[in-house]
């Protein structure tokens, strides 16, 4: 279906359901539209506001996908189609109250995620389910530390003791806005609490110890199975700000 057409669509939708904002709101977010209507869901559950567009314009980016996802979606039973939908809904509900626009960008990014993932037949409702439960726990500077580290680190143990000055003064580079607010050592912490890193104790050749009893300077950091999850959801934002934050 053609841009064109899905705004038509999703003008005859609009007329069909009652709303607390603008009808021309509707008619400016078609795919949107869609997939809530995809999803049986209804729009009287969101919060009609303009950061849908945003949302709109990443959509367009992958509308083929869309489409290929809602004709997928039609094709299965109800039981399927309720536990598909609810993870994808759960995201848009997210999105809709959402204040801040770099979290919006971090669901829109799960959005298309879960989407690709399904055309793929490789989409895991429980790991998506998991990973919203994450994302809404976590703080999004622990993400951007997840990307950091990352980026600079790539999948390797790196010696705590090593890397704090190391990330504070990359983080404060790359991150302006946040960087000299933000204590390194206290965002581990809180991502080591969320088992988004994993310690390890290492000799200083390199190797794992026999025994547990080392010293702080022997403790390694790396990515937790859970953070690399959540980076490949979010999309591995690491300090990079959307269109809409510039």
């Amino acid at each position: 279906m053609s841009l064109k057409s899905l705004k038509n669509f999703a003008s005859q939708i609009a007329s069909c359901i009652p709303l607390n904002g603008s009808n021309m709101l509707i008619k400016s977010i078609p795919l949107v539209m869609s997939l809530i209507v995809a999803t049986a869901d209804t729009y009287e559950e969101y919060k009609a506001d303009e950061q849908f567009e945003r949302l709109e314009l990443r959509l367009q980016k992958v509308e083929a996908d869309v489409e290929t996802f809602k004709e997928k979606l039609a094709e299965l039973d109800e039981t399927d189609k309720q536990y598909i939908s609810h993870t994808v809904t759960d995201i848009l509900q997210s999105y809709g109250v959402e204040v801040y626009p770099m979290r919006r960008e971090f669901l829109a990014n799960m959005l298309i995620h879960d989407i690709k993932a399904f055309n793929n037949d490789d989409f895991d409702a429980y790991e998506s389910q998991l990973i919203q439960k994450v994302f809404n726990r976590v703080a999004d500077v622990d993400i951007l530390m997840l990307g950091l580290f990352n980026k600079t680190y790539g999948d390797g143990s790196e010696r705590m003791n090593k890397i704090l000055d190391d990330l504070q003064s990359r983080f404060e580079s790359e991150c302006k806005d946040l960087g000299t607010r933000v204590k390194i050592k206290s965002v581990i912490e809180d991502c080591l609490s969320n088992q988004l890193f994993e310690q390890k104790l290492v000799e200083k050749d390199g190797t794992h110890p026999s025994s547990l009893s080392a010293a702080e300077d022997n403790k390694a950091l790396e990515i937790s199975s859970l953070g690399n999850s959540l980076l490949s959801y979010v999309g591995n934002l690491s300090l990079i700000k959307s269109d809409e934050d510039k």
